[in-house]
């Protein structure tokens, strides 16, 4: 048998019962809900679809996460729009955007979990769908150019 740490075996069971794991910045694990761990980790059940989150970043696992957990402690649109702003900033690097099947990769989970990589145009787009999921209607701008 292998010894592990009581929060990895924490982690473990909760995981495999579905439950949220956070993980606070002392390095201690804080369970969302009570679980008897021995028996899920006596069984020898497989842990799938972990999820540790931190407060030290949003949480990036779906697009109803990620809003939740970057707007959640700003009450006014306008702090809810700069922290998406930030975090969308962060999030990505100012280069070549990934092309995926002849398209950049504009969806912004994806982007930020697995690519990072946008341009003003992609990034824009990304920012688009991030404010429509709060709600918000976006105007585009049209400038007339002198001749």
């Amino acid at each position: 048998m292998i010894h592990q740490p009581a929060a990895v075996l924490a982690i473990a069971a909760v995981a495999a019962a579905g439950i949220a794991v956070r993980a606070d910045r002392t390095g201690g694990v804080a369970i969302e809900e009570n679980l008897a761990t021995s028996s899920v980790i006596g069984s020898g059940a497989a842990v799938y679809n972990l999820k540790v989150v931190s407060d030290a970043s949003p949480d990036v696992s779906d697009m109803k996460s990620f809003i939740d957990s970057t707007t959640s402690r700003w009450t006014s649109t306008a702090e809810k729009v700069w922290a998406l702003f930030y975090w969308s900033h962060i999030l990505k690097r100012q280069t070549t955007p990934m092309v995926l099947h002849g398209f950049d990769v504009t969806d912004p989970i994806r982007n930020f979990m697995d690519y990072g990589l946008t341009m003003c145009s992609t990034i824009s787009g990304i920012n688009q769908s991030l404010y429509e999921a709060l709600g918000l209607l976006h105007h585009t701008i049209l400038r007339k150019q002198e001749p």
